[in-house]
């Protein structure tokens, strides 16, 4: 019997993070492991995601880790890092090479949130469970989305028609 499109979807997350996980650092396993029974699969696949864009991060920016397998960095590197390091991380993400090198990703304030939301969550959980001693995450503020101008949602009905015009698509 065929899998429902919820249970494919399951197996396609799983199958997709399994495959994440070999090109993440190894103690990520650990935070994965952790974080399973409070969240989703696709957060988890995000989260991972985000993770990786991280750690090229590291590799790219920092001379010391620049010729270590990003599955090679030890846990310790975690306190190496600190507040000035992920703001630098936050400059990165607005414009950063793509994976193959051959273009580049352009993040608005909502990715790149979203990496850094999922970076304080990593760091949260290893400081917490007591093994990290630094949280430099916890000290950088999220970055402010811009709020939509009044005019980009305002819609107003012509006179003497059903239709309706909103003057930010016109």
């Amino acid at each position: 019997m065929p899998l429902a499109y919820h249970e494919q979807e399951d197996r396609r997350i799983h199958i997709r993070m399994k495959e994440m996980l070999e090109r993440l650092p190894r103690f990520c396993s650990l935070f994965f492991r952790g974080i399973e029974p409070r969240t989703q699969s696709r957060t988890r696949l995000a989260y991972a995601y985000d993770l990786t864009v991280f750690f090229q991060f590291i590799k790219y920016s920092n001379p010391a880790y620049k010729d270590t397998d990003i599955r090679d960095f030890p846990l310790e590197l975690l306190d190496e890092i600190n507040a000035r390091d992920i703001e630098e991380y936050m400059e990165y993400l607005k414009y950063r090479p793509d994976e193959d090198g051959e273009g580049e990703v352009i993040n608005k304030e909502s990715g790149i949130k979203r990496k850094v939301s999922s970076l304080k969550s990593f760091y949260r959980y290893f400081y917490e469970s007591e093994m990290i001693k630094t949280n430099p995450a916890a000290l950088v503020r999220l970055p402010k989305l811009r709020e939509k101008r009044s005019s980009d949602s305002i819609i107003t009905k012509l006179p003497g028609s059903s239709m309706k015009w909103n003057p930010a698509t016109a």
